[in-house]
């Protein structure tokens, strides 16, 4: 009896505090069950980074499990696309040595993305100049600074993906 008394209370509290359930019904509509991601159009100088972030999508909405998703080019009935533009990549040194070596370099990829409905070419989410930053250890041999790089350009992508899922469900 004390334990149920706990669990309404709880949810009591929860309701009270603004605390809701949250679905991607706000966004999409109740129709969507499908999203197709299409490749991003890549205006940087990093090869293959449209793939990484196409990838980190695919996965990010795979692992959240909330809409079934499908890529550019497949047979699909999808109610809603998803498209995107890498506008710039830029790499900065962000810390030195006492020598004034770089020793740490950031790197920072914008993006714009939107979501349009396919039925009627509205767009029903978007955003312009999504920033992702992550931070890499340099290093004067360029094999490994190219090896360290695509290692923060991964987790970048990861990030570019985790803030385009939680914008579209409001997370």
């Amino acid at each position: 009896m004390r334990a149920a008394t706990a669990a309404l209370l709880t949810a009591g509290l929860a309701l009270a505090c603004g605390y809701q359930i949250v679905s991607g019904t706000r966004v999409f509509g109740q129709d969507v069950q499908q999203l197709e991601i299409q490749m991003f159009e890549n205006r940087s100088d990093e090869p293959g980074l449209e793939w990484m972030i196409g990838e980190a999508l695919m996965e990010e909405f795979l692992r959240r499990g909330q809409l079934h998703t499908v890529h550019s080019g497949e047979t699909t009935t999808s109610q809603v696309v998803l498209r995107g533009v890498v506008q710039q990549v830029a790499v900065r040194p962000s810390a030195f040595s006492s020598v004034a070596i770089s020793v740490e370099d950031s790197i920072e990829v914008t993006v714009d993305v939107n979501v349009r409905r396919v039925d009627t070419g509205d767009v029903v989410w978007q955003r312009v100049g999504l920033v992702a930053r992550e931070q890499f250890l340099s290093s004067p041999d360029p094999l490994v600074h190219e090896t360290n790089k695509e290692m923060a350009l991964l987790r970048v992508s990861t990030l570019i993906a985790e803030s385009v899922h939680d914008g579209l469900f409001r997370y």
